[in-house]
């Protein structure tokens, strides 16, 4: 196996010593455990090993990510309350949910915590809430980003209890007498056991008059606006009996809380949540002993998520996966991402990276439906004329949203000549995951310009095939 040319970090970086990862290794590692591929991460990678490069991730509070929490500080309404953004008259909460989806492609393309951000997306639509209300802001630092390597039920209880979850299932209005069983639905179908999870339709109604009294906070003039509430007036007191369980109806808040404890570690949940992770950093076609080895896991941790994504992504289960060439396709916001952090060009402002990835598709939060951005190739395959569109205006910055100038992309092959771009486009950008027909293809389209044609002309050419073609486009 081909061995990789990324060199180890400098001496004294406290990190051991020792031979690289294979190349083709490290970058299908990358491909899933970040939102693209550059050679710095390569190098810590080869540095610190699969699995000690994992670990380290996965104890992300103690990476440094500075250089973001600086940028981020531009935003001063991320570090208030909903009562306080309300309060303020300068802040507009349309304005707010829609910079915040800006705000994500942020974090995602310029964080050193990548592989937290990754479960983070993974999140985000698992646990889906259509950013209808702009309280979803707070409650994705103080809820979904809160809990993302922690404890499956802890993050489950969290969300049930959040105000943006309480009011995008109806929840609001499940009230003794007139009950709605929209998130009782939904947490069995979609956040636990699975659609075809061991659950009747009777379980599913005794689960919402449970749920009756479950809310929020909704007034605004409140410095409580927001925050969970239950309801003891509108709960149903009567008799209930959900999947096994029978409740007196005196037990109110507790009825919900003794369901999620049995929700989060059923086998049935073990298995569909662990399934959907494995195809969320795995690929499309993931295999069974793989979604066992996460599963065991689960189990034996109590559903610790660190411990399984450490499991998933250990080389243990991936190598196989490598010299199988599993691949997965990227969506439209991995699509974006790996192009912004490959050439290391910033992110729009928020208010324009947000109209960006409303056009290639995939804005954060607006998704309307529960379930989710779709995480499978049929979905999105045939939705790529937008990436085509948006490579060519990219590769020659032709708006003033870009942070960069089309010469400034000289410098990702710089001393190389013309004849060796796409090779070197092919190191750069993905860590030689282009297929060798795109890089011949792009080669050759290269040598068919005029030789006086400038170098950012030529450049802009190659790089935009690169982020076209088919290869690309994969994971």
């Amino acid at each position: 196996m081909q061995q990789s040319s990324t060199q180890a970090l400098p001496p004294g970086s406290g990190l051991p010593a020792g031979p690289p990862a294979p190349r083709d290794t490290i970058a299908w590692l990358l491909s899933r455990a970040t939102f693209g591929f550059t050679p710095e991460d390569a190098a810590e990678v080869a540095a610190r090993g699969h699995d000690g490069w994992v670990d380290w991730q996965l104890n992300a509070s103690s990476i440094s990510d500075a250089a973001l929490e600086q940028q981020l500080l531009q935003w001063p309404w991320l570090n208030v309350t909903p009562h306080e953004a309300l309060a303020d008259p300068s802040l507009d909460p349309f304005e707010l949910a829609r910079d915040y989806k800006g705000v994500r492609l942020v974090r995602a393309v310029h964080s050193r915590r990548q592989l937290f951000e990754r479960v983070v997306e993974f999140w985000a639509d698992h646990f889906n809430v259509f950013m209808g209300r702009f309280t979803r802001i707070y409650e994705d630092q103080d809820v979904w980003r809160a809990y993302a390597l922690g404890s499956f039920r802890d993050l489950l209880g969290a969300v049930t209890r959040s105000s943006s979850m309480l009011a995008f299932l109806d929840n609001d209005d499940n009230i003794a007498g007139a009950g709605h069983e929209n998130l009782a639905r939904e947490i069995l179908e979609l956040h636990t056991l699975g659609v075809d999870g061991p659950y009747t339709e009777n379980d599913v109604r005794e689960f919402a008059r449970c749920l009756t009294g479950w809310n929020y906070v909704s007034d605004a003039a409140n410095p409580a606006f927001g925050q969970f509430v239950f309801e003891a007036g509108n709960h149903d007191t009567g008799p209930k009996s959900v999947l096994g369980f029978s409740f007196s109806g005196a037990t109110g808040v507790n009825e919900v809380e003794t369901i999620l404890d049995y929700l989060a570690n059923h086998p049935a949940t073990i298995r569909f949540v662990t399934r959907r992770l494995a195809q969320w950093l795995i690929g499309d076609d993931v295999p069974e002993d793989a979604v066992t080895a996460g599963a065991v896991t689960w189990h034996q941790t109590s559903g610790n998520m660190k411990e399984v994504v450490r499991t998933l992504l250990s080389k243990e289960v991936t190598l196989p996966l490598v010299v199988a060439g599993t691949t997965k396709f990227r969506r439209p916001f991995e699509w974006i991402c790996a192009v912004l952090r490959s050439t290391g060009v910033a992110v729009p402002n928020p208010a324009a990276a947000h109209a960006l990835m409303q056009r290639l598709g995939q804005a954060p939060f607006e998704w309307p439906a529960p379930d989710g951005y779709p995480d499978e190739r049929s979905r999105w395959v045939g939705l790529v004329q937008p990436r085509w569109a948006i490579a060519a205006e990219f590769t020659r910055a032709s708006t003033s949203d870009w942070a960069h100038t089309q010469g400034s992309l000289l410098s990702l092959v710089a001393g190389v000549p013309r004849a060796g771009w796409a090779q070197r486009l092919n190191r750069v950008l993905t860590g030689h995951r282009l297929s060798p027909f795109d890089v011949a293809s792009i080669q050759a389209h290269i040598q068919s310009l005029p030789a006086q044609a400038s170098d950012s002309v030529v450049f802009a050419e190659a790089l935009e095939l690169a982020f076209s073609c088919p290869s690309f486009q994969t994971l």
